[in-house]
């Protein structure tokens, strides 16, 4: 159904960003790390590691890839 497809493509969105975002925190994170900026670039990798942690969860497909039950008539 289209309702469905939309939900699909939302969610999709939202993790796609998610992502861009873990990328981002972990890139200028681990740079003020390196430069010496240790409160900014601790707190962008922590909170890169915990968005990575939502990401594994809310993507978790280990349910979706068991094989469906086939029933013959």
């Amino acid at each position: 159904s289209t309702a469905g497809a939309d939900a699909r493509l939302g969610g999709g969105l939202v993790v796609w960003a998610v992502g861009c975002v873990v990328v981002y925190l972990g890139v200028f994170g681990i740079g003020g790390l390196v430069l010496g900026r240790y409160w900014e670039g601790g707190v962008a990798v922590i909170v890169a590691a915990l968005l990575t942690m939502w990401l594994v969860s809310a993507t978790d497909t280990r349910e979706a890839a068991q094989p469906a039950e086939v029933r013959v008539v």
